[in-house]
Order: C-alpha cells, then sequence, then structure tokens
C-alpha cells in the first residue's frame, strides 16, 4: 500500500492493523476529516476572537499535531476559544459558571489550546492544567504561566491535589483514547480532587465516531465502549489510543463516580459528544 497509507491519527492506527476493509474505513475518515478542517478553517477566518498577544506565541508545530493531531497555525487558539466558550455554557447550564469558579481544572491540557482563552476571559479565581506530557507542560509553564499553573500527572493517579480541590474540571480528548480500566481509574481520582457539588466536563467519542467502523459499532452497541489499539502516535503513550462510548453506557457506568447530568451529542466544535457530571455530596 505504498503510496496510499492514509495519513492522520486514524489512518495511521487502522492501517497498522493491515486489515484492507481497515485501511478503506480509515481513507474515508481521512477524506472526511480533510472536509471537516476545510469548513473550520473557512469558519475561523469569520470569527470575531480577539487576536493572541504577544504573551502567548503559537506551539511549536509537533506539540499542536500530538494535541490536535495536525497544524492549524493561527487558527489553534481561536478554534480552541470556540471549546473555550462551549464549555464555559455547558458549566453556567450546570450551575457552575465561570464567574464564582473559585478553582477549575484543564485536564490533559496539552499545550493550552483551551487554556489560552483565559487571557481574554479573566478567570475569578485559581486556573491550573494538567497533562501527561511534561513537553507541553514546560512550554505551558514557560509561555502561559501568567494565566495559571502547570502540573504534569503520571499515567495512573494519584495527583498532587488535595481531596476537594477543585470547584470545576473539564477534560478535552483525553477519555476519547483511554482503555476502560485507566478511565475508571482517573475518574475516580477526578471525583477525589473535586468538591462536593462541583462539576466535570468530558469529551467523549458518541456515535459520529463508533459507527464508522462495523466492528466497533457493533461492540459499542453490545457493550456500550469500545477501544481500538494499533500504531504509537510519536510523543504519546502507547496506551494513548481510541475509545468510544454509548451514551447509555456512560449513564450506567459513570453513575458509580458522579451523578451524570446530561450528554451532549456533538456540542464540543460539533465532534465530541460531551458529557456533564456532578459530585454527589456523599
Amino acid at each position: 500500500m505504498s503510496g496510499s497509507r492514509p495519513t492522520g491519527f486514524f489512518g495511521t492506527l487502522l492501517h497498522a492493523a493491515g486489515r484492507r476493509q481497515d485501511v478503506k474505513i480509515a481513507q474515508r475518515l481521512n477524506e472526511a476529516e480533510a472536509k471537516v478542517a476545510r469548513l473550520e478553517n473557512e469558519l475561523a477566518a469569520s470569527r470575531t476572537i480577539p487576536p493572541t498577544s504577544a504573551a502567548t506565541p503559537l506551539p511549536p508545530d509537533h506539540l499542536q499535531v500530538r494535541q490536535v493531531g495536525g497544524v492549524w497555525g493561527p487558527s489553534f487558539y481561536r478554534e480552541g476559544r470556540v471549546i473555550f466558550d462551549q464549555v464555559a455554557a455547558a458549566l453556567g447550564e450546570a450551575g457552575q459558571p465561570l464567574a464564582t469558579t473559585e478553582r477549575i481544572l484543564d485536564f490533559g491540557c496539552g499545550c493550552g489550546r483551551v487554556l489560552q482563552s483565559f487571557e481574554h476571559v479573566p478567570p475569578s479565581g485559581e486556573v491550573w492544567g494538567s497533562d501527561i506530557d511534561a513537553e507541553a507542560i514546560r512550554w505551558n509553564r514557560r509561555h502561559l504561566g501568567h494565566l495559571g499553573q502547570f502540573y504534569g500527572n503520571a499515567a495512573l493517579p494519584p495527583m498532587r491535589f488535595p481531596d476537594g480541590y477543585f470547584t470545576a474540571i473539564y477534560s478535552i480528548s483525553v477519555f476519547t483514547h483511554l482503555p476502560e480500566e485507566m478511565q475508571f481509574a482517573w475518574l475516580t481520582e477526578l471525583r477525589r480532587i473535586l468538591r462536593p457539588g462541583g462539576v466535570l466536563l468530558a469529551s467523549l467519542h458518541g456515535a459520529d465516531y463508533w459507527s464508522v467502523d462495523p466492528g466497533v459499532k457493533a461492540e459499542v452497541e453490545s457493550r456500550g465502549f469500545a477501544y481500538r489499539t494499533g500504531a504509537r502516535v510519536d510523543g504519546l503513550p502507547d496506551f494513548y489510543m481510541v475509545a468510544f462510548h454509548a451514551e447509555e453506557y456512560v449513564r450506567r457506568t459513570w453513575s458509580r463516580f458522579f451523578d451524570v447530568l446530561t450528554v451532549k451529542p456533538r456540542y464540543i466544535h460539533s465532534a465530541h459528544d460531551a458529557a456533564i457530571l456532578r459530585r454527589r455530596d456523599d
């Protein structure tokens, strides 16, 4: 297949399996991703979001690729602001508006694509970003340190924060890539560091993602969850692959850790579903 190997995260993953059907699926995914990227760039050009200041330069290309699967250039932070506004709106609907958030954590912040928007929406309290990517955390400390504090977490809990430290936590494109038991470990930990009544927003790969592959679709429809491994992505851990969730599964299994307030289909950037959760006072 030399010369026709599909590109992008999904393409690399499915090609590694060496199955012709998977390669065709990956090619269709890449075509769809390219179309989405063109539309997003057109949409980005029309947005009236304040420009990035000199205090926050764009991350290097390889850190952008590691976080969003491509080099977005000037659109990197601009589209991060779109996600920021969606997160802020969902938190507000859940009764935890940013204006009254004492401490907020961007869990899996990467190189600050979403967190950088606090430059234009000054926070009322502490802002933290955490990530397994030590290089991204170092970059954030150097270039985004005026916006918040940054913590490099390990692959598994615990984190260094005390119980009930955060008022709100959001996590974009993290639970979309973890195996099931690791997800449960992190849900347990995020529950620990979130205060009773606090809100967690986590993005997920919903039906728009898992319905593309018949095998994945069958597994998700059967048990509510699927996880696929494949080729390692440069700069990311071996376990960081692709996970898929059904809403019923989230409501059934994640309710062990949180009250599931709602699951919003295609809410984050018109792509990921968003699970909105509240820690019970128990």
